[in-house]
């Protein structure tokens, strides 16, 4: 009996010390060991956005001070100030033949009484006037641009009707012009818009696009014909 007591006590141990086992708490995970002064810790890095450029804005063109073209005869800066001083495009010759040299250039717009009735520009474009020479042939080039261009134009059609001179088609830069030669000056005494000093080898005469004004006269004294359509094809306006 004893015995069978001393068994079933050591079962009750034994089953006690199980369920002390099961009932136990499971161990809280290891915590992170606190970090340690002066211990920096990591940051997650953020993406750096990529660069962007700025363009940089365009400077804005300014005018140039300068020709589109060279003229002939350094007479560029001279053709320039005629520019700046009427509306209306001045042309100048980029090429002229060796030895010619400019004589004499003038530029100026009309002026109208105080109170008196301003025409509209187109009818009033002011003139330019300039003279080549080369003194050692006696050659000359005459070149009349704007209202004068325009009158002139007009006497040199009626003379060479006169003279029974045919006009002949041909460039004027990238106008339209007319060649007349060869004319003669007018006889003494005979009505002519043409002064003393203006002899006449060969003319021409060109319109602006659109008709008069402005227009532009080309007369030459002792220059080949070849020569002086060479000159009126490099006409070439000197501003934009």
């Amino acid at each position: 009996m004893r015995r069978v007591l001393l068994l079933m006590l050591l079962g009750l141990a034994l089953l006690a010390g199980a369920c002390e086992e099961e009932a136990a708490p499971e161990p809280s995970p290891a915590t992170s060991p606190a970090a340690s002064p002066g211990a920096v810790t990591p940051l997650a890095e953020t993406p750096t956005p990529p660069a962007v450029e700025t363009p940089t804005p365009a400077a804005a063109a300014s005018p140039s001070p300068e020709a589109m073209v060279t003229c002939a005869a350094d007479s560029t800066e001279r053709f320039l100030e005629a520019q700046g001083q009427v509306w209306f495009p001045v042309f100048c010759p980029t090429f002229l033949p060796e030895g010619f040299q400019l004589e004499e250039l003038g530029a100026r717009l009309f002026e109208f009484a105080p109170g008196a009735a301003t025409p509209p520009p187109d009818q009033w474009p002011g003139e330019v006037d300039a003279t080549f020479t080369n003194p050692e042939e006696g050659a000359s080039v005459r070149l009349m641009q704007g209202s004068l261009g325009v009158s002139l134009g007009a006497a040199i059609t009626r003379l060479a009707s006169q003279q029974g001179i045919g006009p002949e088609t041909t460039a004027f830069g990238d106008l339209e012009g007319t060649l007349y030669a060869p004319l003669t000056r007018p006889p003494a005494g005979t009505q002519s818009p043409f002064s003393a000093e203006v002899s006449l080898g060969a003319a021409m005469t060109a319109v602006g696009p659109g008709g008069p004004p402005p227009g532009y006269a080309l007369l030459t004294e002792e220059v080949d014909v070849d020569a002086v359509k060479e000159i009126a094809a490099g006409m070439r306006p000197v501003g934009p």
